[in-house]
């Protein structure tokens, strides 16, 4: 694909959470002794009103009744003690706060959210979820913390129907089984390895690596996207990956067999009383100058506390919440409950968590003749995935399996100075220290064929699309002016090694190909390359079943990285090249060909505004960084990068994800021909 999205790249978005996790098992889970309480209303506010009367609705899984006079009851689980209830507590109060802030009326009724104590287990999630699940008047869960109590618990939770939201599991396993219940305010661990690998090696400049987990699907599963990404971008993973058993004190012997691999840095995925023996014990077995690389179940205070020597100069990833327009004042009112905001972990995703099951309960929820309150469990889980809000966290909206889509992603890196915990990645800068190219025209290369990158509208015949919010914010910051040429994506780059323009700008993929005759910015974003078939397309459900069939043609853009991964599918011969993505989606839709291979951003927006002819298919073929593209030696590269890397400390790249990637637009009948040929006159 001449583009793709990952977003897991140079640190998009939003809030990882911490998945699985497996400290020392305990029986029993022991349940908090106060649920968590919404504030009732002032006295001088007009009480709520209640929706009229209805006909009672149906459910296939079945209702809920909440008698006239009682509370909608749900339940959020956590790990409330042991070693990780810095985190839980964190996520208690982020409960509270939404049940307070979101809950007071929903249809005439309040929300209780009553807390249990999951402690981060496999059998602690088991347990809870079967008391919830033995509870008829449970509507929705919030939990749970690890994905080791995740995994179990939401498949018993998804048995009875009852929906979850998970604020902090992060396992690629939790959404990946496909259940309709199951979603997280958190987000993959398929985004946050990748982010990390790629600062080891671009930011560091460290290439060798040793991987290490806590055997949990938490830890492991990030210990695999790491190391996979790693060796994927040329870095080296010496020795074995390494597991060591959680509440073990003692991990020399594992050190000294990796120290024997001479690595340059230890990436560890678990949680910080493992990783607190880690940092420790390295020196002793000869690796005391070995770099030490962790993620969020690791970016704790209390890792500092337990070993605030040892601890200095490490490293920990985590997903930025302070993306939505909220947040400030979210911090505010979390302090004026009594929370500490150097302990703000998991209690932003955990309140919006409760937002979205408010939304969806609104969605649904229905007054009977009674005056009781009737939710359908279906219609419930249904309504939670077409929610869409603005959250403290940023904008929220589930896919089909529940995950938020890639771009609402921003990776953040922190180290470990002194007492706290410091961002280091992407570097906080202000537009003040950029570079000034003294209101210097740049000449942009442009296709103005791509949706939602860019493109001219029919109706009024403005050029409009990402690229161009894109390159107007980088030059606002840069002082200069964006002049954009069309020119036709075939012969772009060649143009822009020639000189022919200063950048393109086109969602080009980065390759070392195309490294060998142009510069690239650094990556502003990443995609997945999808198939695309027909709406009515029985045949192939999987890209499995493309690459099984021995006749499905193919089409997709010429010169195109896609073009390259669908000869790699079916042969050369079954693929057809096209100008423009949109020529290749209309042959779709005119059964011309079988499939499309298209990168997921743009095969999102063509399905947004064609639901009725086309989908995706589940799974992806590859994924790639974008990048802006220089002549060779340009010293507009560095100046870009400085922009965006401000761009991606401020939120402005994630606001514009948020414009241009939630969802399409507008179709392509209602665009222009761009390049490829004279520009119609507009639509009246």
């Amino acid at each position: 694909m001449k583009r793709t999205f990952v977003f897991a790249v140079l640190a998009l978005a939003i809030l990882l959470a911490i998945s699985a996790c497996t400290p020392p098992p305990v029986p029993t889970p022991v349940p908090t002794t106060a649920p968590v309480q919404p504030t009732a209303a002032p006295p001088t506010a007009a009480p709520p009103t209640a929706a009229p009367p209805t006909a009672a609705p149906s459910d296939e899984w079945g209702t809920v009744t909440v008698n006239k006079g009682d509370t909608i009851k749900s339940t959020f689980s956590a790990a409330l003690t042991g070693d990780l209830a810095l985190f839980g507590l964190d996520m208690q109060l982020g409960a509270q706060m939404g049940a307070e802030k979101f809950g007071s009326d929903i249809n005439g009724f309040k929300l209780e959210v009553v807390s249990e104590d999951d402690q981060c287990s496999g059998p602690g999630g088991t347990a809870i979820g079967n008391k919830i699940a033995a509870n008829p008047a449970i509507v929705g869960h919030i939990g749970f913390m690890c994905s080791s109590g995740m995994i179990p618990g939401s498949e018993i939770l998804n048995k009875a129907h009852i929906v979850s939201i998970s604020p902090s599991a992060t396992a690629v396993t939790v959404t990946s089984r496909g259940l309709p219940t199951v979603n997280r305010t958190a987000f993959n661990d398929k985004i946050q390895g990748p982010a990390d690998a790629n600062f080891v090696l671009k930011e560091l400049k460290l290439n060798k690596a040793a991987v290490m987990h806590d055997g949990s699907p938490y830890g492991q599963g990030l210990a695999e996207a790491f190391a996979e990404a790693f060796k994927a971008s040329g870095g080296q993973v010496v020795g074995d990956m390494e597991a060591v058993t959680v509440g073990e004190k003692d991990f020399r012997a594992t050190l000294t067999k990796i120290a024997a691999n001479q690595p340059q840095i230890i990436f560890f995925g678990g949680f910080w009383p493992e990783a607190a023996v880690i940092v420790t014990q390295k020196g002793e077995v000869g690796m005391k100058d070995v770099a030490f690389m962790s993620a969020d179940g690791t970016f704790s205070a209390d890792y500092i506390k337990a070993v605030p020597e040892a601890a200095q100069g490490t490293y920990a990833s985590f997903g930025s919440s302070q993306q939505g327009a909220s947040y400030a004042e979210f911090v505010k009112q979390y302090e004026a409950k009594g929370g500490k905001k150097e302990n703000i972990v998991f209690s932003p995703q955990t309140y919006d968590a409760v937002n979205v099951l408010v939304e969806a309960l609104k969605m649904v929820a229905k007054t009977d003749a009674n005056g009781n309150l009737v939710i359908g469990r279906k219609a419930l889980a249904d309504a939670v995935r077409k929610v869409k809000i603005d959250g403290v966290t940023g904008v929220i909206v589930f896919n089909a399996n529940g995950d938020r889509p890639p771009e609402s992603t921003n990776v953040i890196i922190n180290q470990v100075k002194g007492d706290k915990w410091e961002q280091v990645f992407p570097p906080k800068s202000s537009s003040g220290a950029l570079p000034d190219l003294g209101g210097k025209t740049i000449t942009v290369a442009i296709e103005n064929a791509y949706i939602p990158f860019n493109y001219v509208r029919l109706d009024n015949g403005k050029a409009e699309g990402w690229d161009y919010d894109a390159l107007a914010e980088i030059c606002k910051r840069l002082n200069c002016k964006p002049e954009f040429k069309e020119i036709a994506w075939d012969g772009m780059i060649t143009a822009v090694s020639q000189g022919q323009f200063d950048v393109a700008a086109d969602g080009i993929t980065i390759t070392e190909e195309r490294a060998k005759t142009v510069d690239f910015s650094d990556g502003y974003i990443a995609v997945d390359q999808r198939i695309m078939v027909g709406k009515d397309e029985t045949r192939f459900k999987s890209t499995d079943d493309i690459k099984a069939s021995t006749d499905a043609k193919l089409g997709t853009q010429k010169g195109t990285t896609n073009y390259d991964e669908a000869v790699k599918l079916v042969g050369e011969k079954r693929v057809v090249a096209f100008d423009t993505f949109g020529d290749a989606v209309q042959a779709l839709i005119s059964k011309d060909v079988d499939g499309v291979v298209i990168d997921d951003t743009a095969g999102v927006g063509y399905v947004g505004v064609n639901a009725d002819k086309i989908k995706l298919l589940d799974g992806k073929l590859v994924g790639q960084e974008l990048g802006f593209v220089f002549p060779k030696g340009s010293t507009l590269v560095k100046a870009f990068n400085a922009a965006l890397a401000a761009m991606r400390a401020d939120g402005t790249l994630q606001a514009l994800a948020n414009k241009w990637f939630a969802g399409q637009q507008i179709s392509s009948d209602d665009i222009g021909p761009g390049a490829y040929g004279p520009t119609p006159t507009p639509k009246p």
